[in-house]
């Protein structure tokens, strides 16, 4: 749940670290918060506290690596398994892509 279990940092964060020197934020989220179901397209609540993240720490010049902190599952299940096939991955990178294709400082 977020703000119980996790949550993205504020504005004010980007700023607080770009000041410190930073110029790289990687930014660690789940794919099933992202993508609930295997496929489908992204859950509207979760991507908009992810974009909104993601921009904030881009406007302050910093650059953001995406990375779905899994340890290469999705609900428990190995990413490459017949549970989720590297297809169902692909699909998931896809349309990460896909939403940050207009951010050079996105990777």
């Amino acid at each position: 749940t977020y703000g119980s279990n996790y949550i993205y940092p504020s504005a004010d964060s980007a700023t607080y670290y770009k000041n410190k020197g930073m110029n790289l934020v990687r930014l660690s989220f789940r794919c099933e918060r992202l993508q609930p179901t295997l496929n489908q397209v992204f859950d509207a609540n979760e991507l908009s506290r992810l974009t909104g993240f993601v921009n904030a720490v881009t406007a302050t010049g910093q650059t953001v690596l995406l990375d779905p902190h899994n340890y290469a599952r999705y609900y428990g299940n190995v990413i490459g398994s017949s549970a989720v096939p590297n297809s169902a991955y692909a699909d998931f990178w896809r349309r990460l892509a896909t939403q940050f294709k207009g951010n050079p400082r996105v990777i």
